[in-house]
């Protein structure tokens, strides 16, 4: 989940530059434009810093130093307009469209509800069952019952 996240961002940003980021270019349009892009996950995403820059090539370290970088663009925001205008239209479109994103603890809470969710209809089924078959074996329901509650 948190991949397919990353990599939506991460064509946002291409489609917005209008190249690939996962170049392993040191030119400077390259090493902007993945500042932006990590500057837009660190804000709109819970993916760690290593995730982060694996989904362009690159390493943590990478990722603390594009931010460093995207925050220095306030210095001289004439110089970065383009990339600081990139970030508000992507940002803007993050906030009018959020991608969400599960944590694991989200997740097992939600894979236990179902869990809970389908024993309470198999034992309902169950229930259901003993209560017919009590017709011809009177005892049923109650051995059930006993049996359950031990």
């Amino acid at each position: 989940m948190r991949e397919e996240i990353l990599k939506e961002i991460r064509e946002l940003v291409e489609q917005e530059f209008g190249f690939s980021i996962v170049n392993n270019s040191r030119k400077q349009q390259y090493v902007l434009a993945r500042a932006v892009f990590f500057a837009v996950c660190r804000k709109f995403t819970k993916a760690s810093l290593f995730h982060i820059a694996r989904a362009v090539g690159k390493d943590h370290a990478t990722a603390i130093h594009g931010i460093k970088i995207f925050e220095s663009f306030n210095i001289q925001p004439k110089l970065y307009k383009t990339q600081i205008d990139t970030y508000n239209v992507l940002a803007k479109e993050l906030d009018d469209n959020p991608k969400e994103e599960i944590t694991i603890l989200e997740r097992i809470k939600e894979e236990r509800k179902q869990v809970e969710d389908k024993y309470n209809e198999l034992l309902s089924r169950h229930k259901h069952m003993l209560s017919y078959y009590s017709k011809y074996d009177k005892g049923a329901y109650k051995r059930s019952l006993e049996l359950t509650n031990e």
